[in-house]
């Protein structure tokens, strides 16, 4: 119970905001960490499009454990202006006829309840994607069967809703015999945002396309033209999902998934365009970007990300109640799996076993993250490297892996804050360059880091280690107050140019230890 204290006090009592709230009163998301519903505030009136021309993510943080990534949906909210509504008897619908800017709108005035949908042939742009949303007020699509209520693939598209004033979720898609409730297919170039997902027998959303289970074709090994280039996702809430993860990203079988697609399953299999292969390799993404986003009660993993080899950046998430399930290895608030190197940043993990498993092909830093009341670690390093001279890394790493400017509040039962696992290496490789800086553990026990694998070096220096935040002279909002002995402690490092928050680091002479600086 205390640390959900802490962690509730945290967004009202570190100082000033970075960005202002939603004017017009209600913040988009909760009124504080324990609510666990929206207090249906509108979403943000001003904001760019968070990234739809590609740039980075919005500086912001997670405003007082709200989805606020901005809106800027680019049309006047209050006037439907549609190019094509999709009617209520319509289940399967090709858009391939469609230019780039064309709006699509399912009107709540029409059927506010609806049932399946698809969605195919989109070919925008992403400077000028097709973009389909809400109107009205919230529609919501549901699914009775194992068919997912929106399956959607093509180019260039978003899937927005943010198409009524006033409703934070236009969008709402359920399906308790759904494995998904959103799927992802052959996809570029699309952005999904405020979207509620809520009820599955799986997951919350899937972007992917899994090697075939019939046929051993080229387009289903690495060096497939394919790449998921232009994932967007930002400002859902992804909440009730008991039996599995919330966002479910890329492949999770990146060095390999033989034993559950065409070589293994099928004994009449047609392998004829890879003879002599025992693996298939599933697709890369690349151009990432994962924002703003609420999970909340997930059986497994809140985020994960597969395959992600490039260009890939998770920030300003909100995660609490995840891995309920207590399923060992799905059991993350955030998994950088296999494939993966990513920016990871200014998140907020709460209440659940392992805060973060960092996996993937290195050149991934994780900074700026507030990861509290774990049960069992909070940062899980296991590097993979990559298994084709055919990978943007020929069997090998990106480079090293970067831990540095977090705040780790162990939980009841933890055993360590940082374990360096280490998947077996290929050969001789090792992973070098790594760095454990600059964190503040607050940790009963003072052998808070377990090193396990003499092959990857590591460089560990500037963490501070407490054995709760009175001792570390921490506020009641696990800021530093001036006589902590984390202020302008830290090491030089690696840069970090701002906080959990997103306020300018440094605020005195050094950066301070933590993810945290508040005065």
């Amino acid at each position: 119970m205390r640390a959900r204290f802490l962690v509730t006090l945290l967004w009202i009592g570190c100082g000033a905001p970075v960005a202002s709230p939603d004017a017009g009163g209600g913040d988009a998301g909760l009124d504080e960490v324990d609510a666990g519903v929206p207090d249906g505030g509108a979403p943000d009136a001003g904001g760019g499009d968070a990234g739809l021309d590609g740039g980075a993510p919005d500086a912001g943080r997670v405003d007082a454990g709200v989805a606020d990534g901005g809106g800027g949906l680019g049309f006047d909210p209050s006037v439907c202006g549609c190019t094509r509504e999709i009617l209520p008897g319509e289940t399967s619908v090709d858009l391939s006829g469609l230019d780039g800017g064309a709006v699509v709108c399912l009107r709540a005035g029409t059927a506010a309840s609806r049932g399946r949908l698809t969605l195919s042939g989109l070919s925008g742009t992403a400077a000028a994607p097709v973009l389909i949303r809400n109107c009205d007020g919230q529609v919501t699509l549901s699914s009775t069967t194992t068919g997912s209520p929106l399956t959607i693939s093509g180019r260039g598209f978003r899937l927005s809703g943010g198409g009524a004033p006033g409703v934070p979720y236009g969008l709402k898609f359920t399906g308790p015999s759904a494995p998904f409730l959103v799927t992802v297919g052959r996809a570029t170039d699309f952005e999904l945002d405020h979207l509620e997902l809520t009820q599955s027998a799986f997951a919350g959303i899937t972007a992917k396309v899994d090697p075939s289970s019939t046929t051993c074709g080229a387009a289903d090994r690495r060096y497939d033209t394919f790449v998921m280039s232009g994932v967007h996702l930002h400002d859902n809430w992804v909440h009730d999902l008991p039996n599995g993860e919330g966002l479910y990203l890329g492949n999770s079988f990146y060095n390999g998934a033989g034993a559950r697609y065409c070589y293994a399953t099928n004994a009449t299999c047609d392998r004829s365009a890879c003879p002599g292969a025992t693996e298939q390799f599933p697709h890369e993404l690349r151009g990432v970007r994962v924002h703003h986003n609420l999970i909340q009660h997930v059986g497994w993993d809140g985020l994960q990300v597969g395959g992600a080899v490039q260009d890939c950046v998770l920030s300003d998430n909100r995660i609490e109640d995840y891995g309920e399930l207590g399923v060992s290895s799905q059991e993350h608030g955030i998994q950088v799996g296999g494939g993966s190197s990513c920016v990871v940043e200014r998140n907020l993990i709460t209440r659940g076993p392992v805060g973060m498993n960092v996996m993937g092909i290195g050149q991934t830093v994780v900074r700026n993250n507030l990861i509290t009341d774990f049960r069992s670690v909070g940062i899980v390093i296991n590097p993979r490297p990559t298994s084709l001279p055919t990978d943007l890394v020929p069997t090998g790493y990106r480079g090293g892996f970067t831990i540095t400017h977090n705040t780790l509040q162990a939980g009841v039962g933890a055993t360590n804050a940082i374990i360096d696992v280490n998947a077996a290496a290929v050969g001789d490789l090792t992973s070098v360059e790594n760095v454990i800086s600059n964190n503040l553990v607050l940790f009963p026990s003072a052998t808070w880091l377990r090193r396990t694998d003499s092959r990857y070096g590591w460089t560990v220096a500037g963490n501070l280690q407490f054995t709760d935040a009175a001792a570390a002279g921490l506020d009641a909002a696990l800021c530093p107050t001036a006589t902590s002995p984390a202020v302008d402690a830290a090491d030089a490092g690696p840069a970090v140019g701002d906080d959990f928050r997103g306020a300018p680091r440094p605020l005195g002479a050094a950066r301070d230890v933590g993810a945290l600086e508040c005065r």
